[in-house]
């Protein structure tokens, strides 16, 4: 495991998270998938990932695919720049690109 990947950035990626959680509570739930699509969406991708990491996969994927994938959500119409959500899975795209196996919902990157 690449433990020099910006996830491992403990600090700065911690306070990032819980700053872009305020923003996302602050966010209508109606500009984003019903919950239970969410809750949905983030166990098969629990699943993917996991089954895998267990068919000797990676988890993490590299910083490049990393920065394609967050540069192509940041030009996406269905990405919100203040919460860094996709409104069509309602994920937080700054965490879910760097997930090795993770796709966009609508095929834009896998």
């Amino acid at each position: 495991m690449d433990t020099n990947h910006p996830i491992f950035n403990d600090s700065i990626n911690a306070q990032k998270a819980v700053d872009n959680l305020k923003i996302a509570l602050n966010e209508p739930n109606k500009t984003f998938p019903p919950i239970y699509q969410q809750y949905r969406d983030l166990i098969k991708q629990a699943w993917l990932s996991a089954n895998g990491v267990f068919n000797g996969q990676p988890f993490l994927a590299n910083t490049e695919v990393t920065k394609t994938r967050i540069a192509i959500c940041n030009a996406c119409e269905f990405f919100k720049k203040k919460s860094k959500r996709c409104t069509k899975c309602g994920c937080f795209m700054n965490q879910k690109v760097h997930l090795a196996l993770a796709k966009c919902p609508i095929g834009k990157w896998q």
